[in-house]
């Protein structure tokens, strides 16, 4: 990994949402840099220290893609003044900062941390507005100060702010009270990484209930997502979960019972298999079900047509297995064609679309 150096110049352009940005860097040695990456707190003036990789992007060109930063103190009173008149503090415009600056010089940064009652020394800076600029830096020391103590936790400068994004000034004590709430709470964040976080945080037990009842959930998510397993056969999945979460067998069945009991899961008998859901997929798997009963129970009326005709015009000749698939769909309301390649699926489905066109029927 590289490392370098330098002053923000501009805010290229910053999703809202997780803080990726695209900024203009003056780096301390070398031409102007484009830096993209997670830097939700980055602004014009700032300096930084950033760890990434240099790239090259087919359309933008040579680029530094940052996977973490720290803002460095400003080294020069005009880099002082540049951050403070950048915008990202309400109130303070360029001519505000530049009197904030010639006040307070370079102890400007240290007094409006220890003693910012003394911005009132400044011509045009009432009470009011005084007050409106410190609420403003105390909101943005106050997140960079949480996203700093996100660090041991070990989540991505991208997830810290998701977390501040939704728990705020309460994300600290959120995240300590219960790491894998978080699941169901921070978009994009799912059970390893809140096993992760679990780890750095002092005292957390790692059989507690809440950790249980996220590793099964997790261990349904993924069959289902990777795998395309809308449920699991319980044994399968308490398997499963003793080796993921190192938890004994009972414990994990007294959870899963609870996550039942509360609707989190859905347990069924699916033929002779106890099957566990979640409730997503069990509402899906039931509406598909329902649709195709429905289906089944409309047949095609009067499908009267001439089989030779139509299979000359198709230039088709069909088996007598396929004839009979064909005559199975007209008079069945749902029907589920099967088999390998090259054994006449799409032969099937050309015939019987012909069918339909020709008794007058829409095909989708």
């Amino acid at each position: 990994m590289a490392e370098i150096t330098g002053v923000v110049n501009s805010i290229i352009y910053r999703n809202s949402e997780n803080g990726w940005t695209v900024l203009e860097l003056c780096p301390d040695e070398g031409d102007k840099l484009t830096v993209v990456g997670a830097l939700p707190l980055a602004n014009i003036g700032e300096r930084l220290g950033l760890t990434g990789e240099f790239s090259s992007h087919p359309k933008y060109g040579s680029q530094f893609k940052a996977v973490a930063y720290h803002t460095v103190a400003p080294a020069t009173l005009s880099a002082i003044e540049t951050y403070l008149g950048s915008g990202l503090i309400k109130g303070v415009g360029p001519a505000t900062a530049r009197a904030i600056v010639g006040r307070f010089g370079m102890e400007t940064l240290a007094v409006l941390d220890e003693d910012p009652l003394r911005l009132s020394e400044i011509p045009g800076i009432g009470p009011k507005k005084r007050d409106m600029i410190l609420a403003s830096y105390l909101e943005n020391r106050m997140m960079r100060d949480i996203l700093l103590a996100l660090e041991p936790y070990g989540v991505t400068v991208n997830q810290a702010y998701k977390l501040y994004k939704i728990y705020g000034e309460l994300c600290l004590a959120r995240i300590e009270e219960d790491p894998y709430q978080i699941i169901k709470d921070v978009d994009g964040i799912g059970f390893v990484t809140a096993d992760k976080i679990a780890q750095n945080v002092a005292g957390f037990s790692f059989d507690s209930e809440s950790r249980l009842r996220a590793g099964l959930l997790y261990a349904l998510s993924t069959a289902a997502n990777e795998y395309g397993h809308t449920y699991l056969p319980k044994t399968s999945l308490l398997n499963y979960s003793v080796k993921l979460l190192g938890a004994p067998e009972d414990r994990l069945v007294d959870t899963l019972d609870n996550l039942v009991a509360h609707g989190d899961a859905i347990q069924q008998y699916v033929a002779e298999t106890e099957a566990v859901f979640l409730p997503y997929f069990d509402r899906i798997e039931t509406y598909i079900a329902e649709k195709l009963l429905k289906l089944s129970q409309k047949p095609v009326e009067n499908p009267f047509f001439d089989f030779a005709a139509i299979q000359a015009a198709q230039k088709l000749e069909l088996s007598d297995q396929q004839r009979g698939a064909v005559l199975a769909a007209l008079h069945e309301g749902a029907l589920v064609i099967t088999g390998g390649p090259g054994t006449g699926k799409t032969t099937i489905i050309r015939f019987i679309t012909a069918i339909m066109e020709e008794i007058g029927l829409e095909v989708a």
